[in-house]
């Protein structure tokens, strides 16, 4: 997906995918073994309900003080619309949101946070600012934590409990949704040969696998996503994020490496406040993200 991205009309590709990047789940393992509930594996992923259920019963059980918890980010509520079946852009850079499928992924994420179960204040309190929800993962006051792979160097580190990373939760699809870096040499610079060099000498297998494997991100080359990678810790979490990847819908790589997508992110973000905050209901909300995503797009979709 992210080389597909990268292909101009001519199939060239002026930029390398360095890296990808993989939402997901992560779980405190202690908790769920306290409170008697099973976490899924990658051949049995949760649902989307099975999952809250879950949460519910081992934020209870523990006396958690939330069940779920999610980075504010537009690039993460973007892991909810995917499993509902709606991503904001296609291919051509249209737009692709459904308004029903939209309509029912954010109405879940609102839902928990007017039921209590998703910390309302983490989401309003941040105002426009990225917040993520690692501290609350981190003081054991939420048992599942939707973030992605970059998490898991922090909390090998830092996490004074067992956790495991675990398979996004299914509802129409299943899958997460994709992040990553490019890496780019400028035509018009003092030295474009030795940009292009170096762009290609950070992108050999063994200088992609030695940076990977410090920074705990995903490779883009064939060969070392087939031979896998020997992270200094926590491999078999990085291997679920990796499986990940496969069932991750082709679409979600349109709208992640769209031009428009931060905007897009934003303006999500921005709706969802509304929302949150009893402002507004989440059919507005979705009507004026894809408002927004049409002046983005010049009028398409």
């Amino acid at each position: 997906g992210m080389a597909q991205a990268a292909q101009d009309s001519d199939g060239n590709m002026p930029a390398v995918p360095s890296d990808l990047t993989m939402n997901g789940p992560l779980v405190n393992v202690d908790a769920f073994k306290a409170a008697g509930v099973p976490i899924p594996s990658v051949d049995d992923p949760w649902t989307w309900d099975e999952m809250i259920a879950a949460a519910t019963k081992v934020q209870q059980a523990n006396g958690m003080e939330f069940a779920v918890a999610i980075d504010k980010s537009g690039h993460r509520v973007s892991t909810v619309l995917s499993p509902f079946g709606t991503t904001m852009f296609d291919e051509e850079g249209n737009v692709a949101l459904d308004p029903a499928k939209a309509e029912e992924a954010i109405g879940t994420l609102n839902d928990l946070m007017q039921r209590g179960l998703m910390s309302k204040d983490l989401w309003l309190e941040a105002g426009a600012r990225y917040e993520d929800a690692n501290e609350l993962f981190l003081a054991r006051e939420v048992p599942v934590y939707i973030s992605g792979n970059w998490q898991v160097g922090l909390l090998s580190e830092d996490a004074p409990f067992e956790w495991a990373a675990v398979p996004n939760p299914c509802a129409e699809r299943c899958g997460g949704f994709p992040g990553g870096k490019y890496m780019v040499a400028f035509t018009e610079s003092d030295e474009p040969e030795l940009g292009v060099y170096f762009v290609d000498w950070m992108n050999r297998p063994e200088n992609q696998q030695a940076l990977d494997e410090q920074a705990f991100w995903l490779p883009t080359r064939t060969e070392l996503v087939d031979a896998g990678i020997s992270y200094p810790a926590r491999g078999s979490d990085m291997r679920v994020f990796q499986a990940e990847v496969a069932s991750t819908p082709p679409d979600t790589y349109a709208t992640t490496t769209n031009a428009n997508f931060d905007a897009a992110a934003d303006a999500l973000v921005e709706e969802m406040d509304k929302t949150v905050a009893g402002q507004q209901d989440v059919a507005t909300t979705v009507e004026n993200v894809r408002q927004e995503l049409q002046q983005l797009a010049g009028g398409t979709g």
